[in-house]
């Protein structure tokens, strides 16, 4: 039987290596934020709320990107969504 593949994305180890890793900043707009709750989070203004910050594949899956450390980053919610499948250099 086949075992069943991990999603990185699913596992708080790597969840947490690549926060602490990015520094707790979006990759794409140098966004600083800061952990409450146990999650990565920043906010677009000093008057907005704390939005979870996201992991983000540099070279997205539907390009032929893979779900390694190497080819993931932390974002912001805004910068993740607004890239939707293009690839982004760091």
């Amino acid at each position: 039987m086949r075992r069943k593949s991990v999603n990185p994305l699913n596992n708080s180890i790597i969840y947490w290596e690549i926060v602490l890793r990015d520094k707790i900043t979006c990759q794409i707009c140098r966004k600083r934020g800061r952990i409450i709750r146990g999650r990565a989070v920043c906010r677009k203004d000093e008057c907005s709320q704390w939005i979870p910050m996201e992991i983000d594949h540099i070279v997205p899956l539907a390009l032929g990107g893979e779900n390694t450390t190497h080819n993931l980053r932390l974002a912001c919610r805004r910068c993740n969504r607004s890239k939707g499948a293009k690839h982004h250099a760091i």
